[in-house]
């Protein structure tokens, strides 16, 4: 099994991005501009650190935390990296993910490091690095985790 972690994955989606796989999954034009206007442009936040309040700063990219369409979005723009992988195997999907965390899970033998690059690929394509520290191998029999390298 390999662990795969997203590095402040609802943090760094790109709006373009998102929009070009909403656009590009049939999402009718009108809706689209309305999550635009809703979710994506002219955002701005404040943070409150150690009881005090930012001033107002830009987003321009992220889905919006706590947002009920977060989730949704975010898992449209990893969809296509799921496809992707699963899309190499017949019968039950090997790569599963709950919002930014992720497993392959793979039968004995398989060519991970292949699979990697497949989601290596993916991660630059999309703006989405992985959190290698939060990453990890877990291989069969008495072996301890191994984290990738």
């Amino acid at each position: 099994m390999v662990f795969l972690d997203f590095r402040s994955a609802f943090d760094v989606v790109d709006h373009e991005v998102l929009g070009r796989k909403l656009a590009a999954r049939g999402c009718p034009a009108g809706l689209l501009h309305l999550l635009r206007g809703l979710c994506f442009e002219g955002l701005r936040s404040r943070l409150l650190i150690n009881g005090q309040v930012t001033d107002w700063f830009p987003r321009s990219c992220g889905v919006l935390q706590g947002s009920p369409l977060s989730p949704w979005l975010f898992n449209l723009f990893m969809d296509d990296l799921l496809a992707e992988v699963n899309a190499r195997f017949l019968g039950v999907p090997i790569c599963l993910f709950y919002a930014d965390d992720g497993i392959l899970v793979t039968p004995a033998g398989m060519d991970v490091r292949g699979l990697l690059g497949v989601v290596e690929d993916w991660s630059r394509r999309n703006g989405l690095p992985l959190n290698v520290g939060k990453c990890a191998v877990l291989t069969g029999g008495a072996d301890l985790p191994r984290l990738l390298l």
